[in-house]
């Protein structure tokens, strides 16, 4: 019985985050990301997954952590200042960043506001990806290679 309720305990660990990172929206979040550098260490890890909720950007305060997009990049800093004069702008800092950002984030390339992490994640859904190509390629190979043997072999005996 406890090895029963152990097991079941180990499958809702591993399929909770999957589904998670799968379906973002189940938990409230818009969307993941896996993390690719360590500037928000130790609060974010290298390799963790993220996950981030819409927001107004006006409801966006010091000390928030929000990713946006800058040259086409997707950035996840700490906000340590904002400009309200004219448009609405932010100064951001990865907390292992000695140095603010360059530059200010306009409200538009706001992406969205960190929810929660769950840390190293990211490294498994990487790997699994790799691994679910192979697994997903190796079968359908051989399947394919099957039926060709499969359709060459009534074609001979059709002939003969």
């Amino acid at each position: 019985m406890k090895v029963k309720i152990l097991s079941w305990i180990g499958v809702l660990i591993l399929v909770i985050p999957f589904l998670a990172y799968a379906f973002p929206w189940i938990i409230g979040a818009s969307d993941v990301f896996i993390v690719e550098s360590g500037s928000m260490e130790p609060r974010i890890h290298l390799g963790s997954v993220i996950f981030i909720r819409d927001v107004n950007p006006n409801f966006i305060k010091k000390g928030d952590i929000i990713t946006y997009k800058k040259n086409d990049i997707l950035v996840t800093h700490r906000v340590i200042e904002i400009d309200n004069e004219g448009d609405l702008k932010f100064k951001t800092k990865g907390d292992a960043s000695e140095d603010a950002d360059s530059g200010l984030i306009s409200k538009e390339q706001v992406v969205g506001k960190f929810l929660f992490t769950i840390p190293l994640f990211g490294y498994i859904v990487v790997n699994l990806k790799k691994i679910g190509f192979v697994l997903i390629i190796i079968p359908a190979v051989l399947i394919i290679y099957r039926e060709i043997m499969k359709i060459r072999g009534l074609s001979s005996r059709v002939e003969g």
